[in-house]
């Protein structure tokens, strides 16, 4: 299938991808005891836990002249985002089986159900770290 159909695909199909992407972020932390918020505790508390050990307890800075927040920031919100979509796509035609047996469905739209998904989640993030951003001067 040549690449050129797939994302026509995505194209005519962008009500089911807006729907199951609406229903995967929902359902995603539905069974946690903070639901949607821990969709972001969980991340920030990496980053800080990580960002602490790296600059206080290691001593690890940069020789350049950025603040290592800013920097240390962007690059978890670019590993999160490229994990997390990696971790929820490699199960999603286990995980949408009852889609993937309908004759009439295009299955190259799963991944992109997935990606959209982190993308909400993620998108939070970056503007996060704008704010970050800003509280250093660099906008």
């Amino acid at each position: 299938m040549p690449v050129i159909n797939i994302f026509k695909d995505i194209f005519e199909k962008r009500d089911i991808i807006y729907g199951l992407t609406k229903q995967d972020f929902k359902t995603r932390f539905a069974g946690s005891v903070l639901g949607l918020l821990w969709a972001f505790i969980q991340p920030l508390a990496m980053m800080l836990i990580l960002w602490f050990v790296f600059s206080v307890g290691l001593k690890m800075g940069l020789t350049r002249n950025i603040p290592f927040p800013a920097w240390f920031f962007t690059a978890m919100i670019l590993w999160n985002f490229v994990s997390d979509f990696i971790l929820t796509a490699t199960n999603v035609f286990g995980e949408y089986s009852f889609l993937v047996k309908k004759i009439n469905f295009k299955i190259s739209i799963l991944p992109v159900v997935k990606l959209l998904s982190s993308l909400v989640l993620h998108g939070v993030f970056v503007i996060i770290l704008v704010g970050i951003l800003i509280f250093y001067g660099y906008y």
